[in-house]
């Protein structure tokens, strides 16, 4: 496990592996990792993830979540919003807190 010292407060905190999920414009999926499969319970090696629609695991997975309700409504508004967002904590049932980052990536053509 690797650590990373705070220069100013002198803490030193883990940094831990991160499953991957990323999607298109279009909910598809263009690339997930084998943590965020093992993380979730997909049955599947990430690579036969690539392609599929995401628009529906929010509620699919929704039941392993604290607030499931609220879990959904957040993914929507990150969505909706598409701003950087960091250090967004997901408490699960189990007890369990993720923390996930969102990251539109905006391309411009032309």
């Amino acid at each position: 496990m690797k650590h990373l010292k705070d220069n100013q407060s002198g803490q030193t905190s883990s940094i831990e592996p991160s499953g991957i999920l990323v999607e298109d414009e279009n909910r598809k999926i263009v690339l997930a990792n084998q943590l965020f499969c093992d993380m979730f319970a997909i049955p599947v090696p990430p690579d036969q993830l690539t392609g599929m629609d995401c628009s529906g695991s929010a509620e699919q997975s929704k039941i392993l979540f604290k607030d499931p309700d609220a879990f959904v409504a957040r993914i929507d508004k990150l969505l909706a919003d598409k701003q950087l967002v960091t250090g967004d904590e997901l408490e699960l049932a189990d007890g369990r807190v993720l923390v996930r980052d969102f990251v539109p990536i905006h391309i411009r053509n032309g």
